[in-house]
């Protein structure tokens, strides 16, 4: 299968991205966003998680569903819909950034019963290891612990420089939809094209 569950080195993805989480935002007030341009305005610990639904046909990619769905083995209806929360910690002092990520995949359609087979099957021994593998669900979810990660002067300077917006309470950073859209795809192995609404991190 070309299209692996999970990403290898998704440390170094969102390091080269600067930072980039979904969120929930349930309040009422309005709200006003300026750029970042301060590492002091990242300081903290921020929350939040982003959700996709597409086709399994778009997660696998159309010349690799070509090769094995001629018999319409895994069905039209096949979806893939993954999920993934983050907490980021980020030391202004130390100049660090702890992250952890639990992302999960699953599988749903009239026919996941196959889709489930070759996505085991396609699994690596140290995929099966670490994931926790929900068989009723058909869904996979994988855990990375949070590291502190030292930050580069250039690392820094991207996340200062990045289009990283705050809001005026200090409390939210967001990210524009487009390079919410291009993270999430890194993360998540996902195909070109897959929109994702403007990223939202909750300071905690």
């Amino acid at each position: 299968m070309k299209k692996k569950v999970f990403i290898a080195g998704m440390l170094a993805v969102l390091l080269a991205f600067g930072l980039v989480i979904t969120g929930c935002d349930n309040g009422t007030k309005s709200e006003s966003w300026e750029a970042v341009t301060d590492f002091a305005q990242l300081d903290g610990t921020w929350k939040g998680s982003f959700s996709v639904t597409i086709t399994l046909k778009e997660f696998w990619g159309n010349e690799y569903w070509a090769s094995i769905d001629g018999d319409n083995k895994f069905g039209a209806d096949a979806k893939v819909k993954m999920t993934s929360d983050i907490i980021l910690d980020i030391d202004i002092a130390a100049e660090t950034l702890g992250l952890s990520v639990k992302m999960t995949i699953a599988y749903s359609g009239k026919k996941v019963a196959a889709i489930w087979e070759a996505v085991i099957e396609e699994m690596e021994p140290e995929e099966l290891e670490e994931a926790n593998i929900n068989e009723g669900k058909h869904s996979i979810t994988m855990e990375i612990p949070a590291i502190p990660i030292p930050l580069s002067d250039e690392e820094i300077a991207n996340m200062t420089a990045g289009g990283i917006e705050i809001n005026q309470d200090g409390t939210k950073l967001k990210y524009s939809e487009e390079m919410s859209s291009e993270m999430a795809a890194d993360m998540g192995n996902l195909p070109d094209g897959v929109e994702i609404s403007p990223i939202v991190f909750i300071k905690q």
